[in-house]
């Protein structure tokens, strides 16, 4: 006899019944391994993910002074695009293990949570930028392998949580992109209405970088070619100033200087570091007396608002494309995606490489008119930056070449792409002469681009109340001293820059200055021109003493000029080709002198008044100590009293990418 047959017949019902409730009971507790729980582990993660690498994302940017170079193209959307990026990502890897359902069943869902959380762990990983990637994988494979093995009780709590919280996590991102979405998109309009009213008959300003276009390659300051008929002109209407220098010999501290007033050596600002929060730069000054403010640049590398260069403007655009919504935009917002790109090899075709984007004048004039046409009723402040005279000196496509063939070669291309990267001391006389002609190619054709602006704005009445500024940030080494591009030294051809003001009020016109300027001086000297000068935050002096102090020669200059460069750096084969490489250089300019500090304890002095070329020495025969007090040093040995080296200072490995922009 069975045991079922032992049991009373009356009992055998009660204890069928209670058998399938613990039957059903087990199946109801049991883990959900179908499709529908594929999905809601892929929602679920995928929200997870871009909450974890928001948070990442928001610290770095918010919190930490380092920047990291892959930012620089990051969409201004990106506070909604990274959970929404990952969340699709997660989506579509979903979709591929349902359709693994129908071959493999109920066995495709532990790999499925495996993948998903390796991928959640893998997202802040990225994001950090302080692991190697290899690292990063390694321990967000090691999340995923231990999901892939987790119990039945675990796997249980484990979609418990999914679905208790899911709902939640939705609506807090649904939440946060609408409003991250709206502040974004309606920046400029709410810092417009906030606004303070700006002074009764305030001017404007229009304030012109030519990016790497030095001094004696513009006609206007002698040179053979008519490289800047427009340009000419405009010197005519006002001020030039002949010996005008930079702050430093590329572009990033040079603009934060200009910005800000301060010296290379009291900024942070450089290829790894924001410019400093301490210092309050000239936009910030003018939007809080009521301008509004506008920056347009084309080296959207070293001028990007990832350095908080758009600190003050109400409008800044460096990529045009960090203000578009589009999938691709999204999906390159997350780093996963990103590297998903770059991986297929779609980052160039997709124009995602920020070292492959170039911004030509025209887009910049056009962008910046259409700007000013809307600003009736208030003040503004414009900033632009060109950067068609920068290498690799490439017109673009149909502009006909002025200087050398009218049709270059695909070899001929090839040198134009290449000269400025590290190569031999000096280049064959056919390749020099190529880069010499390209380069003036480029700046008469920024002096076309330049002399448009200015016919619109005066047609469009907009330049009968404004103060303009043209200047360059830096020069270009051709060749002298052996040296090629810039960053490298603190030669004339790297820092003697051209400097035109003209507008309304007290500017003369049609006066040329001898006096030797600094470039620190222009937020000095605009807060002076436009009034405001008694609130003025900036250090320095207004350049206009020069022109309004009739008994002062021209030629005279109180105040020390100073330029430096500073890469931190071992010494090795490429510090032959760049003086900079050697470690930290300041220069001073004192009453028609320059002299030159090294780190190395090497000094040089020059007599610009009869040797512009730097080619005679005078150090030997010269008492140094006035020139070695200016940059604050006694010894030739010892290290500038304001220089640090751990104020972002960029490394050997980055040094001549980065001092290429």
């Amino acid at each position: 006899m069975t045991q079922l047959e032992r049991i009373p017949r009356t009992s055998r019902h009660v204890h069928w019944k209670e058998a399938t409730a613990v039957d059903a009971g087990r199946q109801k507790t049991s883990v959900s391994r179908g499709p529908r729980a594929i999905v809601l582990a892929a929602v679920w993660f995928g929200l997870v993910a871009g909450l974890a690498e928001l948070v990442v994302f928001a610290i770095n940017r918010e919190f930490l002074q380092r920047v990291v170079r892959d930012w620089l193209r990051t969409n201004r959307h990106a506070g909604w695009m990274i959970p929404a990026a990952d969340l699709a990502i997660m989506a579509a890897i979903g979709l591929f293990f349902v359709s693994a359902t129908r071959f493999f069943g109920r066995r495709v869902y532990p790999a499925a949570v495996g993948a998903f959380g390796a991928l959640t762990a893998l997202a802040p990983l990225l994001s950090a930028h302080r692991l190697h990637p290899v690292a990063c994988l390694l321990l967000a494979g090691g999340v995923g392998a231990r999901l892939v093995t987790i119990n039945e009780a675990r796997a249980r709590r484990l979609q418990r949580v999914i679905h208790f919280s899911l709902p939640w996590l939705a609506i807090l991102m649904v939440t946060y992109g609408t409003y991250e979405y709206n502040r974004v998109a309606g920046a400029e309009r709410r810092a417009l209405a906030s606004l303070a009213l700006a002074a009764p008959e305030s001017p404007n300003v229009l304030l012109v970088v030519l990016d790497t276009v030095r001094a004696d390659h513009m006609s206007a300051y002698g040179y053979d070619r008519q490289t800047t008929p427009r340009l000419d002109a405009i010197g005519q209407r006002g001020v030039q100033f002949d010996h005008a220098i930079s702050t430093a010999p590329w572009t990033l501290p040079a603009h934060a200087s200009l910005f800000t007033g301060r010296w290379h050596s009291e900024l942070t600002a450089n290829a790894d570091r924001r410019l400093d929060p301490a210092f309050k730069p000239l936009a910030e000054f003018l939007r809080d007396h009521g301008y509004a403010t506008a920056g347009f640049v084309g080296n959207t590398t070293n001028c990007n608002a990832c350095y908080d260069f758009d600190r003050g403007f109400t409008r800044y655009e460096d990529f045009p494309e960090k203000m578009t919504v589009s999938l691709v935009e999204t999906v390159n917002c997350s780093e996963i995606g990103r590297r998903l790109f770059q991986f297929a090899g779609l980052a160039d075709r997709l124009k995602l490489d920020p070292d492959r984007v170039r911004k030509a004048a025209p887009a910049i004039n056009r962008n910046l008119m259409s700007w000013l046409v809307q600003q009736e009723g208030r003040p503004f402040f414009a900033f632009v930056n060109y950067l068609d005279a920068h290498d690799p000196f490439i017109l673009p496509e149909g502009v006909v070449p002025r200087y050398g063939p009218a049709r270059r070669t695909a070899e001929q291309e090839r040198v134009l792409r290449d000269w400025s990267h590290p190569g031999p001391a000096a280049l064959p006389s056919e390749d020099a002469a190529l880069v010499r002609d390209a380069y003036d190619d480029g700046i008469a054709y920024l002096d076309a681009q330049v002399g448009r602006l200015f016919d619109e704005m005066q047609v469009r009445g907009l330049l009968e109340n404004t103060i303009v500024i043209v200047t360059a940030d830096h020069g270009e080494n051709l060749g002298e001293h052996d040296l090629y591009s810039h960053g490298r030294s603190l030669y004339q051809p790297e820092v003697r820059v051209p400097l035109l003001i003209f507008g309304p009020r007290s500017i003369p016109a049609n006066r040329r200055l001898s006096a030797t300027a600094s470039l620190r001086d222009v937020p000095a000297t605009v807060a002076d021109l436009v009034g405001l000068g008694d609130s003025s935050p900036f250090p320095g002096r207004s350049l206009a003493r020069h022109w309004q102090d009739q008994a002062a020669p021209e030629h005279t200059n109180d105040d020390p000029v100073l330029s430096e460069v500073f890469i931190r750096t071992t010494p090795g084969g490429e510090a032959r080709l760049s003086p900079a490489l050697r470690g930290p250089i300041r220069a001073v300019f004192l009453r028609g002198r320059k002299y030159i500090w090294y780190g190395d304890g090497t000094e040089e002095v020059f007599d610009l008044t009869v040797d512009p070329r730097e080619t005679r020495n005078l150090a030997a025969t010269t008492n140094l100590k006035g020139y070695r007090e200016a940059i604050g040093i006694t010894t030739a040995t010892e290290p500038p009293l304001q220089w640090s080296q751990d104020d972002g200072v960029p490394q050997e490995d980055r040094a001549v990418s980065e001092l290429g922009h």
